[in-house]
């Protein structure tokens, strides 16, 4: 089941918007959704591309790195 189907009509009601406007609102969340995947994606390929051009003994350092409670 969509999860949209229960929460945009809650949302519609919620801020007394008319009924016509679940499909707007409905494409908006897609949007958001799709915009903050793809930002989420590329900052987890920053984060493989830093890893994969550090050096030998700062990627041991990292390795051997304990944290305490």
């Amino acid at each position: 089941m969509d999860r949209t189907q229960i929460f945009i009509p809650e949302l519609i009601e919620d801020y007394s918007l008319d009924d016509d406007e679940f499909d707007p609102v409905k494409a908006c969340l897609k949007e958001t959704f799709v915009n903050a995947r793809a930002a989420k994606a590329d900052q987890l390929a920053k984060q493989r591309q830093s890893l994969e051009e550090m050096g030998p003994t700062t990627r041991a350092a990292l390795d051997a790195m304990h944290v305490l409670k």
